[in-house]
């Protein structure tokens, strides 16, 4: 089964898969129940499609204690703050401006308005409601492929990445989602 839109595509796939062992360590940190477990594992094959035809997008640490990362899509012009355990911070020695790369996935707009916890930028391209970016270090074992993924973007990208998540992080200080919402139920 294919889970995105066939009619589509990235411009920068992730071109990354999952790494059993990152995935069931993770699946840990997240201290399941039985129910959520169940879940958890069925969205393996759905999140490897995403991580490999995901759009590599950027992203930086933001904060290390909560461990924030402002996730961009250039789809939307604008960031999303996701929150991780901070243990791993600790594993991937991450420091606040650290780069890395999501995988995003869009979710089409149809008859819902943008997510509320998106605010769209003057470029936005009026195609998608929401996204779903996937922190692909977290997951994949091709963490030298994904460094050198970040490459991809400019300095100046970089820099409205930095502007976009100060900008959130000053009017919504409280507002992010569970880095890993895609996983859970």
């Amino acid at each position: 089964m294919r889970y995105l839109d066939k009619e589509t595509f990235a411009e920068n796939p992730g071109n990354v898969t999952i790494s059993n062992k990152k995935y069931y360590k993770i699946k840990k940190l997240l201290s399941l129940n039985f129910n959520d477990s169940i879940y958890f594992y069925k969205q393996k094959k759905k999140l490897n499609e995403f991580m490999k035809f995901g759009d590599t997008q950027p992203a930086i640490v933001y904060s290390i204690s909560p461990l924030l990362i402002a996730a961009y899509s250039d789809e939307m012009d604008a960031v999303l703050m996701l929150k991780f355990p901070e243990e791993l911070a600790k594993q991937y020695k991450l420091t606040v401006g650290t780069r890395i790369v999501t995988s995003n996935v869009y979710v089409h707009k149809n008859q819902f308005g943008i997510s509320e916890d998106i605010f769209i930028g003057e470029n936005y391209l009026n195609r998608y409601r929401d996204f779903i970016p996937i922190v692909a270090l977290f997951l994949s074992r091709n963490e030298s492929f994904l460094k050198n993924q970040t490459n991809l973007f400019n300095e100046s990208t970089w820099q409205v990445v930095k502007e976009k998540a100060s900008e959130y992080t000053k009017k919504h200080p409280d507002l992010y989602r569970n880095g890993f919402f895609y996983l859970l139920k």
